[in-house]
């Protein structure tokens, strides 16, 4: 906690920046954040990005105080690396190096509060969301909110908020999809959604989307 309060400022700076906008979802696929703090940085409007981050490095110290283990903030750091901004990636290396911590991949951190117990297919989508954001954000993936919608796999006002709202990064664009199709598998729980959002990808003529939907597909398959 010492560690992280020492860069937390300099954070809240770094973070409120436009360049970092996939760091909530990247942050919720490392088991860092509950779904409820992602959704609420979605659903409340008029946020500013400072509020945002805040809401965001509050989640993290509530974590570090209740929990008291260095896995957490192990883990936050392999996702700050992971982000475009370089300031972000410095203070990662500096909060690792004060930690002695030189690990490759991302603790499993285990606690009631950061863990949510997702069941098929919710966790064969997370597990490919990050990749997903940054392929869809290509401008080769345009037609998929109409394919999405003609699928019914997202509602019309979802596709026309899109059409609709202007300054939207393309970043965003994919971000709303995919948390519309997240927010659809938490529901129902139901695999069909899986596999008709996975039968989407591969109409896309995106190799790298092709090869994630066959993935998904095959660990829709293999739970059987």
């Amino acid at each position: 906690l010492t560690i992280f309060t020492r860069h937390v400022n300099e954070m809240l700076g770094v973070i409120s920046d436009p360049d970092t906008e996939r760091l909530p979802n990247d942050l919720l696929s490392a088991n860092l954040i509950p779904y409820s703090v992602k959704d609420d940085l979605i659903s409340t409007k008029h946020l500013s990005r400072y509020q945002k981050a805040s809401k965001l490095l509050n989640e993290i110290e509530r974590s570090l105080r209740d929990l008291n283990t260095p896995e957490i903030l192990e883990n936050l750091c392999l996702v700050l690396k992971k982000q475009k901004n370089q300031a972000l990636k410095r203070m990662a290396g500096e909060m690792l190096k004060e930690l002695g911590s030189i690990q490759d991949g991302f603790a499993f951190v285990s606690s009631r509060n950061l863990t949510t117990e997702l069941k098929p297919p919710s966790n064969i989508f997370m597990r490919h969301m990050c990749e997903m954001l940054d392929v869809i954000s290509d401008p080769d993936t345009e037609r998929l909110p109409n394919d999405l919608s003609s699928a019914n796999l997202i509602p019309y006002s979802v596709k026309d908020d899109l059409v609709s709202t202007k300054g939207l990064s393309r970043y965003q664009k994919a971000s709303t999809l995919l948390n519309e199709i997240d927010r659809s598998l938490r529901l129902t729980k139901n695999p069909q959604i899986l596999e008709n959002f996975s039968k989407v990808l591969m109409k896309q003529e995106n190799p790298h989307l092709s090869r994630i939907a066959q993935d998904m597909l095959k660990e829709l398959d293999d739970r059987d």
